[in-house]
């Protein structure tokens, strides 16, 4: 494979909507509320991914 893929998962873009949505919503910011809501984003990647894989077969 030639081309030259970069991630789309940016840490401090998503801890800069982590920390507006604690203002937004009187919610307390902490470093380990950040990194738990990342490890739940983790799963929920990878759950997103395994079902896009099963989908992208079946179409084909």
């Amino acid at each position: 494979m030639s081309e030259k893929f970069t991630t789309t998962i940016n840490i401090p873009e998503i801890e800069k909507l982590f920390q507006e949505y604690c203002e937004k919503n009187k919610i307390e910011f902490s470093a380990g509320k950040f990194e738990d809501f990342l490890k739940f984003l983790e799963i929920d990647f990878y759950d997103w991914v395994r079902q896009n894989l099963k989908q992208f077969y079946i179409q084909k």
